[in-house]
This record gives C-alpha cells, sequence and structure tokens, in this order.
C-alpha cells in the first residue's frame, strides 16, 4: 500500500508546486501603459520615444506623451501631443502561458495589427507590465508599474 502512495503524493506534490510557480497578471484594463518607443517595421529606426531618458539612447528621436487604454475588448491609443486617438477591438488569439497573451486587433479604419501583452521580469527581481502593439508599419512599446511595486 505504502508504494502505491507514495508516488501519488509526489505526483500531488509536484502539481501544488507547479501551480504556485503560474502568476496570473493583472488584467489589461488595470495597468497603466505608457509609451517608451515607436519603431518604423522597414528600417528598425525609433523616431518616438516616450521620455528625455530615452533620448540618451535615440538622439534623432523625438519626445512623445502617447498612452494605451485596454478596456475589455477595447484598445484606445492615445498621443497627447498632437490630440490623435486610434481605436480599436482585441481578439485573444493565443495565451501560451498565464503572463502572455497575444492578440490581433481591428483598428476604427479597418487596420489591422497585432498586440503581446507580457511581463518584464528583470534581473534585479522588479518587474513590468510589457504591451507591444505593431501596426501600419510601426510597432509601440509600452510599459507599466505592476501593481504592489
Amino acid at each position: 500500500m505504502k508504494k502505491f502512495l507514495l508516488p501519488i503524493l509526489i505526483i500531488i506534490v509536484f502539481l501544488c508546486l507547479l501551480g504556485c510557480g503560474a502568476e496570473e497578471t493583472p488584467a489589461m484594463g488595470d495597468l497603466h501603459w505608457k509609451m517608451t518607443s515607436i519603431q518604423e517595421n522597414s528600417n528598425g529606426r525609433t523616431y518616438w520615444v516616450g521620455s528625455p531618458s530615452m533620448q540618451e539612447t535615440y538622439p534623432d528621436a523625438d519626445i512623445m506623451n502617447m498612452t494605451c487604454n485596454l478596456s475589455g475588448t477595447e484598445i484606445t491609443l492615445c498621443d497627447h501631443d498632437g490630440g490623435s486617438i486610434w481605436r480599436g477591438v482585441c481578439k485573444q488569439m493565443e495565451r501560451e502561458n498565464p503572463q502572455t497573451t497575444i492578440y490581433e486587433i481591428t483598428f476604427d479604419d479597418n487596420t489591422k495589427g497585432h498586440a503581446v501583452r507580457s511581463v518584464t521580469k528583470y534581473m534585479d527581481a522588479e518587474q513590468e507590465g510589457t504591451l507591444v502593439v505593431s501596426a501600419n508599419g510601426y510597432t509601440i512599446y509600452f510599459s507599466a508599474e505592476m501593481p504592489g511595486r
């Protein structure tokens, strides 16, 4: 009987430990997404950055204040400096693990794109939300502070 129970107990303990490591990320709308950079897909050039400190890395880039709001299945990109707003609908395509989700986006003008939402963990144990939106020849990188920091 002991030989039968021991493997079952080992499997149960393993499954419990495995479940503890699978952190769920906060809901998309629970984070405040701020643009860090915008890159052109064809040449990789960074045209805009979200802060003066990023401009040290990309001296030819202009500074832009852009945010992203995710609410349910809706996405809104807002250029606070230029006053432009882009709205669209997100459809979840894949969820590889609890911390990464891939979306297909259709903007109001029927432009199609994709977004990947995940968590970036740094060596000092800090972490931040990461959202990458790619559409219309550009890739926009957003970051967000994680709750509890």
